[in-house]
């Protein structure tokens, strides 16, 4: 299942910033912490969830300057989130199937 991407940023909104060095920063600092904070909510796909958080905080970074740790701990958790939504819905759909009687 695909969900829409955030649209991206505004250029006039970072006039003056360099978005890409400001995550590069961030996302140094922040890797450690975030890559344990994503293994408590998900397990074993904990990389995979902070590559995807870190895509999205590159497509739509936070309007002020020096808040991409809490932008991206804010991403990760709403993707954590979505994940078990998702897997909830396939878990009911396959509970409905395996009852003969409710199809």
């Amino acid at each position: 299942m695909s969900y829409p991407r955030p649209v991206l940023v505004d250029p006039q909104l970072c006039i003056g910033r360099d978005i890409r060095a400001e995550l590069e920063v961030a996302a140094v600092e922040m890797y450690a912490d975030l890559t344990a904070y994503a293994r408590r909510m998900v397990g074993d796909g904990a990389e995979d969830l902070v590559q995807e958080a870190l895509t999205r905080a590159w497509e739509c970074p936070p309007f002020r300057p020096g808040t991409w740790r809490p932008w991206t701990f804010a991403i990760a958790r709403r993707l954590a989130m979505q994940g078990f939504r998702v897997r909830d819905v396939l878990d009911q759909a396959a509970s409905i199937e395996d009852t003969p009687w409710l199809v």
